[in-house]
């Protein structure tokens, strides 16, 4: 075979090559739109639909990085590296091939202000992204560890004081806040704060709270004339509410 055929067919394989590689760049691109375009439609919603979300992590997550996100029990969302949701983030997806680490690809829903390194790895065929940026920096917690709480963003973390019940609110912060009970998202959303005859309340959608000296009181049930309850594992009728980050 002479020189300019051992050229040509390097050359082409070449080209068959890089066509090879675009095509699989594209498609673990498309993929990675839209499970974030999927997952951002459905973590908008209130209330918190987690079996949405976790349908669409199976569909699209690896079981090895499903277990990981599950035992580190964090306080904000890894997968959008944000304790909050923007209805405007939708519109706003990019998603680029890393150009120095093969399988990497870089994230925003900012449009290009801020971007989540993502792994993409083959799984019987299928692209799933197999890890996150910064997951492997994260160490599994257990429920109501607030050891590492005072560096994180939170402009106040409220427990129950002398209480047995499993129950968090935090406060992003002056307008965003979640509640956790036994470890799992009851709600979220934007609070309000009212005064009322020099009386502070904070409003959390269908609940408030008396709000005095860093610390809230909540009625979690109703009587026979007005039946209702806030909190189900929790079987006390007033709960007094700390702000835990005051300690530190």
């Amino acid at each position: 075979m002479g020189i300019k055929k051992i050229i040509y067919t390097l050359h082409v394989l070449l080209v068959l090559l890089v066509s090879g590689c675009k095509d699989k760049n594209d498609k673990d691109i498309q993929r990675i739109k839209d499970f974030y375009t999927s997952y951002l439609s459905i973590a908008e919603k209130i209330p918190y639909n987690k079996k949405g979300l976790d349908s669409l992590k199976t569909k699209y997550l690896t079981i090895d990085l499903i277990k990981r996100l599950e035992s580190l029990k964090l306080d904000y969302d890894l997968i959008l590296n944000s304790n909050d949701v923007d209805t405007r983030w939708d519109d706003n997806i990019l998603v680029k091939k890393d150009s120095t680490n093969l399988n990497i690809y870089n994230v925003s829903y900012t449009n290009g202000s801020s971007y989540i390194k993502i792994e993409i790895t083959n799984t019987n065929g299928i692209s799933k992204i197999s890890d996150i940026e910064n997951i492997m920096n994260e160490q599994p917690k257990k429920n109501g560890d607030s050891s590492d709480i005072k560096n994180s963003f939170y402009s106040k973390v409220f427990e129950p004081y002398n209480s047995n019940c499993d129950i968090y609110i935090y406060i992003y912060g002056d307008s965003l806040f979640s509640i956790k009970e036994k470890g799992e998202i009851k709600m979220k959303g934007k609070f309000k704060k009212t005064i009322d005859n020099n009386i502070s309340y904070y409003h959390f959608e269908k609940l408030e709270g008396l709000y005095y000296n860093d610390s809230l009181d909540i009625q979690n049930y109703g009587n026979d004339m007005n039946q209702y309850i806030h909190f189900k594992s929790c079987d006390e009728k007033y709960i007094h509410f700390v702000n835990i980050l005051s300690k530190h």
